[in-house]
């Protein structure tokens, strides 16, 4: 089963979440936070080519219910003609069980003007 690894906990976390009160978000919000998708389509497509390593280009194709030419951009890395949600059908289609899992890794100040 393939578990995706990928992690935002390298990347700055905003100090203050959606439900902050205003007086407090506005300070924070230059914060970037980069785009976790990206990652994620890319650590899914590696672990969809691993599972048709040894197969041929036409008949992985086939199986995705794909054309060659984009199973060439999949097992090239050129994942723009696809979405995340396609690449964890992929996957299923492979036989896997996708989990996303949700860290939070940053306290948020706010939590505790709650109290």
């Amino acid at each position: 089963m393939p578990v995706l690894a990928y992690s935002t906990s390298k990347y700055p976390a905003p100090r203050n979440g959606d439900a902050t009160p205003e007086r407090h978000r506005r300070h924070h919000h230059s914060v970037h936070v980069p785009d976790p998708i990206p990652p994620l389509k890319d650590e899914l497509a590696r672990a969809v080519v691993d599972r048709l390593d040894g197969w041929s280009q036409a008949y992985a194709a086939d199986f995705l219910d794909i054309d060659q030419p984009r199973m060439s951009d999949l097992r090239n890395g050129r994942l723009a003609p696809f979405s995340l949600e396609r690449l964890i059908r992929f996957a299923s289609r492979l036989g896997a069980d996708v989990h996303i899992t949700v860290t939070w890794t940053a306290r948020r100040r706010w939590i505790a003007y709650k109290r």
